[in-house]
C-alpha cells in the first residue's frame, strides 16, 4: 500500500549505508524502472550512462522483458530468471550488491504479502540470497536476510522455543546446495563458470571494505 517510490529509495539507502558508488546507489534507486514504468534500458542508458543501465538490466526479471519468457509455466520462469540474474552477477559485482539490498528491503517489508507469498519469498531468500551474501562476505546482509526468513517460516511458539539462531541454523542447513547445485545443473551458467565468477567477487568486497575502513581511519 506504500508510494511505488518508497521500495527503491529504500533499497538505495542500504546501498548508500554500504558505501557502495555512485552508479550503484543510482541503479538501486532505478532497479524496478524498466519492469514496472514505460522506460526502458535504452532510456536509462541515455539519461543515467552505461554503467547504470547495466546493472539495472542485471537486477531486472528477464520474465518481466521478454514476452515470450512471461507465457512459461512459474517454475520455468523461476529458473529463467535466476539463470540470467546469476549470469549479471558474474559479470559484475555489483549486480549481487543491488539484488542484495532490493530483496532485503522486500523482507523488512513482507508482512504485508499473502502467507503462500511470505512461505514461498522467505524459502527463496534462504536457498538463493543467503549463500549469495555470504559468498561475498557481507555478513550483515546474510545475517539479516536469514533472521526475516525464518521469522516467517517458522510459528511464533518455534520461535519462542528454540529462537532465531538455531532455527536459522537449521534452515540454513535444510536449503543447503540449492545454489551450488543449480550453478552446475544449469548447463550455461556451468558452461561459464559463474560459480567461480561469483566466488571472486568476495575479493572486490573485501577491497571496498577496506578502501573505507582506510578513508574513515584518515
Amino acid at each position: 500500500g506504500e508510494p511505488f517510490i518508497i521500495h527503491p529509495i529504500e533499497t538505495a539507502k542500504i546501498l548508500a549505508d554500504l558505501k557502495m558508488d555512485l552508479d550503484t546507489i543510482v541503479a538501486g534507486l532505478l532497479h524496478d524502472t524498466v519492469e514496472d514504468t514505460p522506460l526502458n534500458l535504452q532510456d536509462v542508458e541515455r539519461l543515467f550512462g552505461l554503467s547504470v543501465a547495466n546493472i539495472v538490466k542485471g537486477d531486472s526479471k528477464v520474465s518481466k522483458l521478454d514476452e515470450d519468457v512471461a507465457a512459461l509455466a512459474p517454475e520455468e520462469r523461476r529458473e529463467l530468471n535466476h539463470r540470467n540474474m546469476l549470469l549479471a552477477m558474474g559479470a559484475d559485482w555489483r549486480v549481487v550488491v543491488v539484488k542484495l539490498a532490493d530483496r532485503l528491503h522486500n523482507m523488512r517489508t513482507l508482512q504485508f504479502m499473502p502467507r503462500h507469498k511470505q512461505v514461498r519469498i522467505a524459502r527463496e531468500t534462504i536457498e538463493i540470497f543467503v549463500p549469495l551474501a555470504r559468498r561475498l562476505g557481507i555478513s550483515q546482509l546474510e545475517y539479516e536476510l536469514l533472521h526475516h526468513s525464518v521469522e516467517y517460516l517458522f510459528p511464533q511458539e518455534l520461535l519462542g522455543l528454540f529462537g532465531l539462531e538455531l532455527l536459522g541454523h537449521w534452515a540454513r542447513l535444510q536449503c543447503w546446495g540449492v545454489l551450488d547445485d543449480f550453478l552446475v545443473r544449469d548447463q550455461v551458467l556451468s558452461e561459464l563458470d559463474v560459480n567461480t565468477q561469483l566466488s571472486s567477487h568476495r575479493e572486490r568486497w573485501v577491497q571496498h571494505v577496506n578502501y573505507w575502513g582506510v578513508a574513515f581511519a584518515k
